[in-house]
């Protein structure tokens, strides 16, 4: 009577790690490959089967779901609280449509946490170098075909050159994380990374978005520093570094430019950040508790900021700016205490180049579904899981 008993288990198990495989593979798609309204339902079906996946488990007692981290929580509900009161930032927004925001957030907490219970972190890392590894190929290859002279720009939400840098870049802090931690590999697996790791380097190069490429660079730098010196709060301290930097780069940009423009192409593009920053700084000063609403545009020249700390003083108020750093220090925080070598590279390292990334780009961590899915809220979730998995209160994921 026990043989069927285990065979039905076994088959549940395989279905359960199908399904992982489908939600997670349909985030790739809808981020790398699908742009516009179809990319937004291929991730909102997926948000929503997760949950749905999560409440059967949970019932059928296959999955613990462990409890929301208590600093997460109360970002989402005051986040919410903001999104559904006025100022909205312009006449024309509809009252609590953003608050969508924060579902769509949920529902990727809930993907995050369905396939890091069910799949291997090391499969997680390998359809994420997978798909940005094709995303960058095809791109070139367009690139080259069409002969533009412009940006390389890519599929999908990362057809924007700089929303697309970042997505890249989470196929290169992926990779790292296969290559530099005492896994099993096989040879063909190895050459196939470091191809795939070139292939994504040059991809973020003919971008041209310096503060990307300066975020990854650090990130690289700053990670396997952090987590060999086993001083948590140093993670912490380059994460923000990293943001304080690629900033100061910006905010010093003339010199810079005297001192690398005849030598270096990249630098001699202006960034076009520092007045939109003054202006931002001034309306931060004007509405410094509440914000100036999530739909509130700048007329001339950049309409965002440009910043996301500094965003979301704009837009939120300075109170949820605070809430938002000390979320994002608990989750870096939380990275370095992983079991799971793989998963705290990749956690640690994405967040640190997100921080950098935030410094000069992605003007709203609130913004509507895009490539900071993957590089900035996944990474987060998954810092916020893997310890309490890590701890047995759900269950975690094998390299």
């Amino acid at each position: 009577m026990t043989a069927p008993v285990h065979a039905t288990s076994h088959l549940e198990q395989k279905a359960e790690k199908n399904a992982a495989y489908a939600l997670l593979t349909a985030l790739l798609i809808a981020l790398f490959f699908v742009n516009g309204a179809a990319s937004n339902a291929i991730a909102i079906i997926a948000f929503v089967a997760s949950w749905v996946l999560i409440v059967r488990d949970h019932r059928a007692g296959s999955l613990h779901v462990p409890p929301l981290n208590p600093l997460l929580l109360v970002f989402l509900i005051l986040i919410s609280l903001r999104l559904l009161l006025p100022p909205y930032g312009t006449p024309g927004a509809p009252p609590g449509a953003a608050t969508a925001r924060v579902f769509l957030l949920a529902g990727l907490y809930g993907l995050t946490l369905y396939v890091y219970a069910r799949l291997p972190f090391s499969h997680i890392l390998w359809m994420i170098v997978g798909a940005a590894a094709l995303c960058a190929l095809a791109a070139i290859l367009a690139h080259m075909v069409f002969g533009a002279e412009t940006r390389l720009e890519f599929f999908g939400r990362a057809s924007h050159a700089i929303a697309g840098a970042g997505a890249i870049a989470a196929g290169v802090t992926a990779a790292a994380a296969l290559l530099f931690t005492r896994t099993e590999r096989t040879a063909w697996g190895v050459v196939s990374l470091i191809a795939a790791t070139a292939l994504l380097v040059a991809a973020l190069y003919f971008t041209g978005s310096r503060g990307p490429i300066l975020a990854l660079s650090l990130a690289l730098i700053a990670t396997p520093l952090a987590l060999r010196c086993r001083v948590p709060l140093l993670l912490v301290v380059l994460a923000f570094g990293a943001w304080c930097l690629v900033t100061s780069m910006v905010l010093f940009e003339v010199p810079i430019k005297q001192a690398l423009c005849p030598h270096i192409e990249l630098a001699c593009r202006p960034s076009k950040r520092n007045d939109v920053w003054r202006a931002t700084v001034e309306m931060i000063s004007q509405h410094p508790l509440w914000g100036s609403g999530y739909a509130f545009r700048f007329s001339h020249g950049v309409t965002h900021a440009h910043n996301a700390y500094l965003g979301l003083a704009l837009h939120y108020g300075l109170p949820l700016l605070t809430l938002f750093v000390a979320l994002m220090a608990t989750a870096l925080y939380q990275a370095t205490r992983i079991a799971s070598a793989q998963a705290k590279v990749f956690v640690a390292s994405t967040l640190v180049f997100a921080n950098g990334y935030m410094g000069s780009d992605l003007s709203d961590p609130m913004r509507f579904f895009n490539t900071h899915y993957l590089f900035l809220w996944f990474p987060l979730f998954l810092a916020l899981l893997c310890v309490k998995a890590d701890n047995g209160v759900a269950p975690a994921s094998r390299e």
